[in-house]
């Protein structure tokens, strides 16, 4: 695409002189330590901390007293709102639909290993894929996409009248996706490929009217690198660290969900945002994504981030690279459950 409260338990007062507890004044400490530890909601997108998340206050790990039982519990993060994208789960967690704005919805349902999601937009079907799940991986190794004319794109007409293609997936031995293709025109396809971290750090798309066997278009992409631990680590020459993507989705470079107005995605499948079926994604921050269309020239997007005490993105920022200007900005709210706890 060219357009591209940290809940610290209180401390309990506690006498001086030696006594004994009766077992309700240690069960009651006990469900308070309970209480403040276990709750629910959506995390706020004010008021975080930069890109280096805040640390624990040391003195959080004394409020723990001899007479106090301190349960810790395991935070589960679920994302229900990046930017104008809203997501709803069914009951079992898997993902159900995504919602943005009075346009544009996305509405997912399961059989066996078939996942089925069809894009709405203004209150017509405009996109139906098809994804069909290895059960031992939960990779998506074939794909039936079939457009129903809502929006201008370059794909074939089935007899139906509608237009149709099939996509196959490939992955390397790390589980990584490498490439998907036009089942019946492999001439069109995209491929991935990914640096010593692990990041995808460059897709190449190659389409059968373009170039002749050369990318018709390129992205190379970056992540972030984290400055404050490598100036802790000084000397350490050609250290890199980056920050994790504690919430990694697919594709992020793109602005999805789609469709929007038009569709230019000629030799590849419209990309899935939020179903995790593509293989291992990148472990870190996206900082950077550079597109190079051939006979057509350059452009590229900066991101900055603003994350919370643990670590997960609550604002992205976009920039363009080539002139000061903010060109999106997109907050994130998570569900944050509590794992172990009934």
């Amino acid at each position: 695409m060219m357009w591209l409260s940290s809940v610290h338990p209180a401390p309990l007062h506690h006498s001086n002189k030696p006594h004994h507890i009766p077992m309700n004044t240690i069960v009651q400490k006990t469900i308070l330590a309970l209480g403040l530890a276990v709750s629910s909601g959506l995390i706020s997108c004010q008021k975080d901390s930069a890109i280096t998340p805040d640390q624990p206050h040391s003195s959080a790990k004394q409020a723990a007293t001899d007479d106090l039982i301190v349960v810790n519990v395991a935070k589960k993060y679920t994302l229900t709102k990046q930017g104008k994208a809203v997501l709803t789960y069914y009951p079992d967690g898997r993902l159900q639909k995504v919602t943005q704005g009075a346009e544009f919805h996305r509405d997912y349902t399961y059989n066996g290993n078939t996942i089925q999601a069809i894009s709405y937009r203004n209150g017509k079907m405009a996109f139906k894929d098809t994804y069909q799940i290895d059960p031992n991986t939960g990779r998506v190794t074939e794909s039936v996409q079939v457009d129903y004319l809502v929006l201008p794109t370059p794909f074939n007409i089935d007899v139906s009248g509608n237009r149709t293609r099939t996509w196959v997936y490939a992955y390397n031995a790390k589980g990584q996706l490498t490439s998907c293709g036009e089942k019946y025109k492999s001439q069109n396809r995209t491929e991935y490929g990914y640096n010593a971290q692990g990041n995808l750090n460059l897709v190449s798309t190659y389409w059968e009217n373009l170039n002749q066997g050369k990318p018709w278009y390129t992205i190379s992409l970056g992540y972030l690198e984290n400055k404050g631990r490598q100036s802790q680590n000084p000397g350490q020459i050609n250290v890199i660290e980056y920050v994790a993507d504690k919430y990694p989705t697919n594709f992020n470079w793109i602005l999805l969900p789609t469709p929007y107005d038009s569709i230019d995605y000629y030799a590849q499948a419209i990309p899935e945002r939020y179903l995790k079926i593509y293989g291992k994604m990148s472990p870190n921050l996206l900082a950077s994504a550079n597109w190079h269309v051939d006979g057509m020239g350059y452009h590229g997007s900066n991101f900055t981030y603003s994350l919370n005490a643990d670590g997960y993105v609550t604002e992205r920022k976009r920039f363009d690279d080539q002139y000061p200007q903010l060109l999106e900005t997109e907050t994130y709210d998570y569900n944050v459950s509590y794992l172990g706890v009934q």
